[in-house]
């Protein structure tokens, strides 16, 4: 028993690295002055199990711990690391209205119980960029990485989609990467 509760321990510190304050406070910071480098390319599909959130960005750490928890006890088989999809900016929409879904990516078609939900996001065209640092700082990156891909002709056609590739309980925040994708059309 204790086993299984220190992995569970251990497997929700490791994905649980949450990307509190993700888009909040984009007004009162400013952002680094390092270019970013955007590029472009297609995913391929990503299967995964998520919930719904609605509210606060700054208040996913709980449903990052429900989503990890469940996946560890439904056995869910990984195939990435953690992913947040963001319908909203915070600067048009108020707090309280915020709306993304908060996931793992997944093997297979595995039958999840309600609230919990899978989805598969379709392979797609994206800017992208990754981003180090803490989470509440990255979005303050955003205006460049959207102002770089409208002055190659793209607009952004979807919500963001933000890849957790580097976090953890040993690891600093300044060290954290996150790839971070902007659906783009012509």
């Amino acid at each position: 028993m204790r086993k299984i509760q220190f992995e569970v321990i251990t497997l929700l510190a490791m994905f649980l690295i949450v990307p509190a304050a993700v888009l909040c406070g984009m007004q009162e910071k400013k952002a680094e002055n390092l270019p970013i480098e955007v590029k472009i390319k297609t995913t391929t599909p990503m299967s995964i199990a998520y919930l719904e959130h609605k509210g606060p960005y700054s208040e996913l750490q709980p449903v990052f711990n429900e989503v990890m928890s469940y996946a560890f006890q439904k056995k869910l088989e990984l195939a990435g690391p953690p992913a947040g999809i963001y319908y909203d900016d915070p600067a048009q929409v108020p707090a309280s209205e915020l709306r993304c879904e908060i996931g793992v990516q997944i093997k297979g078609e595995p039958q999840v119980d309600p609230p919990f939900r899978v989805k598969e996001i379709p392979s797609q065209e994206v800017g992208y960029a990754l981003l180090k640092g803490p989470y509440e700082k990255i979005a303050l990156r955003y205006p460049e990485i959207i102002s770089s891909l409208m002055e190659q002709g793209y607009k952004i056609v979807g919500p963001i989609i933000e890849i957790y590739r580097v976090s953890g309980p040993n690891i600093q925040p300044e060290e954290y990467l996150t790839e971070v994708w902007f659906p783009i059309g012509k």
